[in-house]
């Protein structure tokens, strides 16, 4: 009765954490597994040996460390759900901008007139020509290497985070090991299909359109909340939309005459019990859990 409450009231909660995990981890471990081919790729460089592949993957790995420290810094100042959702959106716009360089060959140096001037910039009076095919060589691996710094001050933190907060105590655990279970899923399905995917450039697209879907999933299906909502165990923490509360599951069969609603869990395994107020706009007064 308990499990089946839980799913009653947390279903979509369990299906947003769960699928954002799942999203995140194909992209994340998946570039993780082969960012050297991909930059080396874009840079026309061969790895020369173990070291070479380490020192591209410390590059990289520098890049995204800060995200960490700024997830822990502005996670109650912006927001969780905020900073899932800037990540999501910022790694689905820096992967397309990596697709659209590639898609339209702003790298090649036979995509360019040969009567286009060298680009330049001029530093004391001295003035250092640079390429245009270099130019965007170096705008796509800041790009790319920001889509790490932007999953660490991101998903990649919030997606572990959120599970461990919203879910009652009692089933808090497996909740979250099932959301983790996606997370792996997803780490598996990326490293498994990335090498099938022989055109870099589509990969940047199929990343993209995963970190959007990932917006999306967590603008509808991960809940508004605070440091202040965590205070007391058994607050239940709603998603934003009328449409996916559980007000919107509940029948005439659930209304006891004496005008009371039984659902749910607190803190100590119990069914709590909800007012039902007609007089309000959502026809639903809660005493003890927050909608």
């Amino acid at each position: 009765s308990s499990l089946k409450n839980f799913f009653k009231l947390y279903k979509w909660h369990l299906f947003g954490t769960s699928f954002c995990w799942f999203l995140l981890d194909f992209n994340f471990y998946a570039n993780g597994l082969f960012n050297i081919d991909i930059i080396t790729n874009v840079l026309k460089q061969d790895i020369n040996g173990a070291m070479d592949d380490a020192r591209y993957s410390f590059y990289i790995a520098l890049i995204g460390f800060p995200g960490y420290i700024l997830s822990y810094l502005y996670i109650d100042k912006i927001g969780r759900k905020n900073i899932q959702l800037i990540g999501f959106v910022m790694t689905s716009l820096l992967f397309w901008l990596c697709y659209y360089i590639n898609d339209h060959n702003l790298i090649e140096t036979s995509s360019l007139s040969t009567s286009t001037p060298s680009s330049g910039i001029e530093i004391f009076n001295v003035r250092i020509n640079i390429s245009r095919p270099m130019i965007f060589k170096t705008i796509y691996v800041i790009c790319y290497s920001f889509t790490f710094l932007f999953s660490n001050f991101g998903p990649n933190t919030l997606t572990f985070v959120i599970p461990g907060e919203i879910f009652p105590v009692e089933v808090r655990a497996t909740a979250n090991g099932i959301a983790s279970a996606c997370g792996k899923l997803g780490a598996a399905a990326g490293a498994f299909i990335f090498p099938y995917i022989k055109n870099v450039n589509n990969s940047m697209y199929l990343c993209s359109v995963i970190a959007a879907l990932g917006a999306i999933i967590t603008y509808f299906f991960i809940p508004t909340y605070d440091s202040y909502d965590l205070n007391d165990d058994d607050t239940y923490i709603s998603l934003d939309y009328d449409c996916l509360k559980p007000v919107s599951e509940w029948n005439d069969d659930d209304i006891y005459e004496n005008e009371n609603v039984h659902f749910g869990v607190n803190g100590n395994g119990n069914e709590i019990e909800v007012e039902k107020n007609y007089k309000t706009d959502v026809a639903m007064h809660y005493t003890q859990i927050r909608i």
